[in-house]
């Protein structure tokens, strides 16, 4: 249920109330990437506040943003995520994945 709320809260779901109420996807699921779910779940997508579009923070070790040595990796790790993440949506996943099974 938590999640399910997280969800909502960031604008992926929908939901009614009553007796045929529940949860909906609140766009298509065209619409609706790995990243948007990711994001609403676990936060930014970097793996350091310095290199987050969303959250930027500088990081407490370090004293400058400018020239430091792991900063540059740190984004083209964002970025490469992102653009991996960004471009799987709920309707590529149900269209590209085997049948679940229950073993």
């Amino acid at each position: 249920e938590a999640i399910l709320l997280d969800l909502k809260h960031h604008n992926l779901l929908i939901s009614s109330r009553g007796r045929s109420g529940g949860y909906q996807l609140a766009a298509p699921p065209e619409a609706i990437s790995f990243a948007d779910v990711i994001r609403a779940l676990d936060g930014p997508l970097a793996l350091a506040p310095c290199a987050s579009k969303t959250a930027y923070r500088p990081c407490e070790a370090c004293p400058d943003v400018a020239t430091c040595p792991v900063h540059p990796a740190l984004v083209a790790a964002r970025e490469a995520v992102a653009a991996v993440l960004e471009g799987w949506t709920l309707a590529r996943a149900a269209r590209e994945s085997p049948p679940f099974q229950i073993s």
